[in-house]
């Protein structure tokens, strides 16, 4: 008989992940059921052999990490608390995505409530925390791998009351450290709050997520430091406030978001509070969300001294920016600068001006509450005596001729800057790619230039200033000097040839202004700049001026610049129009007068010791000292030429010194041959009081006994400036008796012998005697008229003259 054999196949299953074999939660209603515990205690899952399905009944599509791959579905019941944190942790998946949702019941009204990508401290994988849940109700988790695939993770649901630190006043307490020491913090569980009572809207870090309050009490000093770490959260916001009490009066003082060296965690340096009041922290996940951080106040350490300065090389009269990088928050700052203007500062981070070539140091002092902190950097600036270009003012191109054309445009503002003052100027960009041309007005007229451009499309500026009674270092300071000024943004041809009544023009203004009225003698400067950045140059022509600029006319050496000061070392004079530099020097001038002879040294300009090309006011440097009032002479004995090659004439200047002067006078002599002169003098001028030295070695103001002839007087004031006076004491000519004729007597024993005399010299007029003076037989005679003696007897006569100041001669 035929049997009928059944085979029976006995085929294992086997189950490598947990102890279920087959998908579980692809859907709502067939959700796993999580408990929510005290504290997270994750649980293995996995999406494999699941569906995607984003219909109404499966909570539609997710808002967050790229849904569409497999899901699995969870659900937990809400605690008392209301509060709940879901989070999860890698295996083979390591970058998930999960949505929380609530519903009517499984298949109606699923909503999603959040979504999250990487909020988990486990790699990327999702963390939610949820508050304000309703206790007793039942959620559902819905969880899948980022973008595609599928694969096994571990999740967990705990409970998070709510933060104990919710509002201000159940703030935590902080303690002001001398160091950081972070205290743990976390907002899970806290809520938002911006009416008043807790702080308002905090002005920083995209306000909204919940937030935790902390307190402290601001130390002796009032300046703390706040810092946070991360943890959970690492992005956050935080605010510092004052307040009335826990409730009232809660003032923002300052609010942060990114400042810690933490990575994108607050950080806050406050001073000025007061000491021993309460203040009030709030923290907050920046934007939204929840999570753990760490927090602490301390005093700040003392600050630790650090700058630069930029840049550090430059030319004279350049500036220095110098920029505060003291670490531990300094409060204020003492800068010291040798060599710069101002030599002081207090700013934190100051400009300073240096107008002296040399090498400077540089200190800084930083304070704050803790202590202070100095750093010294010794030759930090090196300042250069650079040369000056056409580029500065000083070393301006002369119009020597109708038009100059430059075939590239200049760049830059040269070594000397800032010129011109763009606050002040209609020249708003200041100096730009800009040269400068110098003339003096030869004959009176008006003043018509074109520039224009090379390249047509290029925008050129210009400004005229008037120099006649400045210098260039004068432009910035006084706008008055800028007679003429376009900014003009037209391109093209401009200048002041007429085309215009104005002699300003702004930016929407015409490219031309007014021509103008220049006077002979005037000097003027021109600054050319071009705001565009083409490399192409311009021609500038002045052929329609009416003025005569060209220079063909010699410079004179024009005057010695009075008064002097008695014991001045230096003595300064000009020329008519400026003269190079080059051709002026000591050996080009001697110095005639009392006191000398002189030598001259150091001839220079102001313009020329920095380096300009020309000028017209001179300071030589003499030796000796000009110690002696009285007439001197500066000669012009070299060449020395113009900006156009004129050569000034050889000649020289008088000057006087009248610094300390005297007065004189003196006592004749009445007789001849008489030692009776006298002569003194007084000090006059300079400053008391005099001393004075005779030609005879006197050292009085008086002297006698003098015969007749000059006597010199040196008067030496206090400051030993010195007047040399001479002083002539003149004495009368002698009495001088000329016999003219003598008659003898004829017989003896008669009495008719005569003598005949005439008397000149000494004083008439003059008395006779003929007996030496015993008798005067003849008074009043005036000089020259003959005397006659008569009826004489025979004898010896002596005959003696007596002139009007008694003076004899026999």
């Amino acid at each position: 008989m035929k049997k009928n054999i059944i085979l029976f196949f006995s085929i294992p299953v086997f189950c490598f992940y947990s102890n279920r074999c087959f998908a579980q939660g692809d859907s709502p209603c067939t959700a796993v059921t999580l408990t929510v515990g005290a504290s997270c205690s994750l649980s293995n899952g996995t999406t494999v052999g699941n569906t995607y399905n984003n219909n109404a009944a499966n909570g539609g599509t997710p808002t967050c990490a790229t849904p569409g791959a497999p899901d699995v579905w969870y659900k937990f019941v809400a605690p008392a608390s209301g509060n709940i944190t879901i989070d999860t942790d890698v295996n083979s998946i390591t970058d998930g995505g999960m949505a929380l949702y609530s519903a009517t019941n499984c298949s109606t009204a699923v909503t999603q409530i959040t979504c999250d990508d990487d909020g988990s401290a486990n790699g990327l994988m999702p963390m939610i925390a949820a508050t304000g849940l309703t206790s007793g109700a039942t959620y559902y988790v819905r969880f899948w791998q980022y973008s595609s695939g599928t694969g096994t993770f571990k999740i967990c649901v705990y409970d998070n009351p709510p933060a104990a630190n919710d509002s201000p006043c159940n703030a935590v307490t902080l303690t002001v450290g001398g160091s950081c020491s972070y205290t743990s913090g976390t907002t899970v569980g806290a809520t938002y709050s911006s009416n008043a009572a807790n702080g308002g809207t905090p002005s920083c870090a995209t306000p909204g997520a919940p937030d935790v309050w902390y307190k402290f009490t601001a130390p002796a000093g009032g300046s703390v430091w706040i810092d946070t770490q991360t943890g959970t959260i690492t992005d956050g916001g935080m605010t510092v406030y004052s307040a009335s009490s826990c409730s009232t009066g809660i003032t923002e003082l300052e609010c942060d978001d990114d400042d810690s060296n933490n990575g994108s965690m607050p950080f806050i340096s406050r001073s000025g509070l007061t000491s021993g009041s309460t203040y009030y922290i709030r923290i907050w996940k920046y934007s939204s969300g929840t999570g753990t951080f760490g927090v602490c106040v301390q005093t700040p350490p003392p600050p630790v001294a650090d700058f630069s300065g930029t840049p550090l090389t430059i030319c004279t009269g350049a500036t220095v920016a110098f920029t505060d990088l003291s670490t531990n928050s300094p409060t204020s700052w003492s800068w010291t600068f040798t060599g710069g203007t101002p030599a002081t500062s207090t700013a934190q981070n100051p400009t300073i001006t240096y107008s002296t070539a040399g090498n400077y140091n540089v200190t800084l002092t930083v304070t704050n509450s803790s202590g202070s902190d100095a750093e010294s950097k010794n030759n930090y600036v090196t300042v250069n005596n650079c040369p000056p270009s056409p580029q500065d003012c000083i070393n301006s191109i002369p119009i020597c001729q109708s038009s100059y054309s430059e075939a590239n445009a200049y760049s830059g503002t040269g070594n000397i800057a800032p010129e011109i003052n763009s606050s002040t100027s209609c020249l708003s960009s200041g100096e730009k790619n800009d040269v400068w041309y110098i003339f003096t007005t030869l004959a009176s007229g008006n003043l018509d230039f074109e520039i224009t451009p090379n390249k047509l499309t290029d925008d050129y500026d210009w400004a005229v200033y008037n120099l006649t009674s400045a210098n260039c270092s004068d432009i910035y300071g006084n706008s008055a000097l800028e007679v003429s000024c376009n900014y003009s943004a037209t391109d093209g041809l401009t200048g002041p040839n007429g085309g215009s009544g104005s002699n300003s023009q702004g930016a929407g203004g015409t490219p031309f202004n007014a021509v103008i009225p220049v006077v002979i003698g005037q000097t003027y400067a021109i600054n050319v700049s071009q705001f565009s950045t083409s490399t192409n140059g311009y021609t500038i022509d002045f052929s329609s001026s009416t003025a005569t600029i060209y220079d063909n006319v010699a410079p004179s050496f024009q005057s010695v610049i009075t008064p002097i000061a008695c014991g001045a070392t230096q003595i300064t004079f000009n020329f008519s129009e400026n003269v190079l530099c080059s051709t002026v020097s000591n050996s080009d001038f001697t110095l005639t007068g009392p006191g000398g002879p002189y030598t001259l040294s150091g001839v220079t300009g102001a313009a020329c010791s920095v380096g300009g090309q020309f000028e017209n006011t001179f300071t030589a440097t003499i030796s000796p000292a000009l110690t002696t009032s009285g007439s001197f002479s500066l000669n012009l004995v070299g060449s020395v030429t113009d900006n156009c090659g004129n050569t000034a004439a050889l000649t020289n200047k008088p000057f006087t010194i009248n610094n300390v002067d005297a007065t004189t006078s003196q006592t004749n002599i009445l007789c001849p041959c008489a030692a009776t002169g006298a002569a003194s003098a007084s000090g006059t001028g300079g400053t008391p009081s005099y001393t004075y030295s005779w030609s005879t070695t006197s050292t009085i103001s008086s002297i006698s006994g003098l015969t007749a002839g000059n006597y010199t007087v040196t008067v030496t004031d206090a400051n030993t400036c010195k007047v040399i006076k001479t002083i002539n004491v003149t004495e009368p000519a002698q009495i001088v008796i000329n016999l003219n004729s003598q008659t003898n007597i004829s017989c003896f024993g008669q009495t008719n012998g005569a003598i005949n005399v005439t008397a000149t010299g000494g004083t008439a007029p003059y008395d006779y005697s003929k007996d030496g003076g015993s008798t005067w037989s003849f008074n009043n005679v005036a000089s020259g008229t003959p005397v006659n003696f008569s009826a004489l007897t025979a004898g010896t006569y002596t005959i003696t003259v007596r002139d009007a100041n008694n003076c004899l001669t026999h």
